[in-house]
């Protein structure tokens, strides 16, 4: 049996709204004195809908940041300031808008050669998170977006095993879509998270969310949902 919880909403605009109010309900509650939060975000329209009704609400309670370091699930190799980059929509749609600190956000360096954005990205999350006993570091929170295809982070159907399951934290990936270079999380650090959310937006990816909740899936989220033992997924798709 499928360890996860589906979360549904009759709108996008309640999806996110009230995705955003538990997102940060979930940070106050995993805070811990001396210890920094790590989270990671994701990318694409939802994503950016998410993190501007988070922008809204955290101004409203004047949430305190403070400690929350910030980490992506996956980002595309363009410059920090490209409109394909998931840097400058969470910049724009949180940071900017809340005063977050430099020093808490740590982007992956997509104006670099894609290998070397990787060593640094790797470098950098193994400083602020513990491992695991298999080598992974412990994010206390990532959110994914899914892609019709049931791909999550930049874990598309067609990676290949060896890179998605990889020993690594982050790893290079091709996408199928401009701009094909990316840098993504492996499904080991997906699996080691503390929680994990997903956000799954439109009613053309009813059949890939749908297939990933049989338990057969072979769909990149129906992977990821069998590796852990929670996941919280929020969507506006009508499920059988």
């Amino acid at each position: 049996m499928l360890a996860w919880q589906l979360h549904p909403f009759s709108s996008t605009e309640t999806l996110v709204s009230e995705a955003a109010d538990r997102w940060l309900n979930q940070l106050e509650s995993l805070r811990r004195p001396g210890r920094p939060l790590t989270v990671a975000l994701a990318g694409g329209r939802v994503a950016k809908s998410f993190l501007e009704s988070v922008s809204r609400a955290a101004s409203v309670r004047q949430f305190d940041f403070s400690g929350v370091h910030f980490f992506w699930g996956d980002e595309r190799c363009v410059p920090p300031e490209d409109s394909e980059s998931n840097f400058a929509l969470a910049d724009a749609a949180l940071f900017r808008p809340c005063g977050i600190p430099p020093t808490q956000i740590h982007r992956v360096k997509g104006e670099w050669t894609q290998a070397e954005a990787v060593t640094e990205a790797e470098r950098v999350v193994r400083l602020h998170a513990a491992l695991n006993a298999q080598g992974f570091p412990i994010l206390d929170l990532v959110v994914l977006g899914m892609g019709e295809d049931g791909h999550v982070a930049s874990l598309f159907p067609d990676t290949p095993d060896a890179q998605a399951f990889s020993a690594m934290a982050y790893i290079p990936v091709l996408g199928p879509k401009p701009p094909p270079q990316r840098v993504s999380l492996t499904f080991g650090t997906l699996a080691a998270a503390r929680h994990a959310w997903v956000i799954a937006s439109g009613a053309g990816k009813a059949e890939a969310l749908n297939l990933a909740l049989n338990e057969k899936s072979a769909n990149p989220l129906g992977r990821l949902l069998r590796m852990r033992p929670a996941t919280e997924i929020f969507t506006d798709i009508v499920t059988p």
